[in-house]
């Protein structure tokens, strides 16, 4: 038996973390800590992994 959920979601990256952020404080939570995981590829390794952006990923 396979039990799978999803949802679409149709915004920016950004007004989805936002989206996000609200839903969490008006539930009692929060956000701790935000890593780019981009620009600390970039700064450590000197890498970058293409096709992977915040633009790539809004719908």
């Amino acid at each position: 038996m396979t039990l799978a959920m999803s949802a679409g979601l149709r915004a920016s990256f950004e007004d989805a973390a936002e989206m996000t952020r609200k839903a969490l404080f008006e539930n009692g939570f929060g956000v701790l800590t935000e890593i780019d995981v981009m620009a600390t590829l970039k700064a450590e390794l000197d890498a970058a992994i293409d096709g992977l952006s915040r633009a790539s990923s809004a719908q």
